[in-house]
């Protein structure tokens, strides 16, 4: 999977309802490579439990946005994202009750997962803590 098969749009307002600020993700490569990034080695479709959310800045305006399976580290999926994208979503969900939305999207294969945790890095490694989303009972 490379990142040249993800774009990536965000929605800091929702029109829904109870629904939060959602960073929606379309997929344009092979789909057995997105189902298989998006199932756990049992075959279950990954939780939002299984996956930790972080994005690492290049520069002042562009960075990597990388999901990852939580217990081992390994890349489910990266891909380029302006830092206004993430500014956006971080600042919505502060602005409401701390969630947001992920929803990636390829070929019919729709997966979903509500965070609360939006870690954000500079290029060299260090946590923004201001820039980042971190719920109240997280201790880093």
């Amino acid at each position: 999977m490379k990142r040249e098969h993800f774009s990536l749009n965000a929605i800091p307002d929702p029109t829904a309802t109870g629904q939060p600020p959602t960073i929606e993700i379309t997929y344009d490569g092979p789909t057995e490579s997105l189902h298989d990034r998006l199932s756990t080695p049992g075959g279950d479709r990954r939780g939002a439990e299984d996956v930790d959310v972080a994005y690492r800045l290049r520069d002042e305006q562009r960075g990597v946005l990388g999901i990852s399976d939580r217990f081992t580290g390994a890349f489910v999926c990266e891909m380029d994202a302006d830092a206004e994208v993430v500014t956006d979503i971080v600042s919505a969900a502060e602005n409401d009750d701390g969630r947001y939305c992920i929803e990636i999207g390829g070929g019919k294969d729709i997966w979903s997962v509500e965070k609360r945790t939006l870690l954000v890095y500079d290029g060299d490694g260090r946590l923004l803590r201001t820039c980042s989303l971190i719920p109240g009972s997280v201790e880093l």
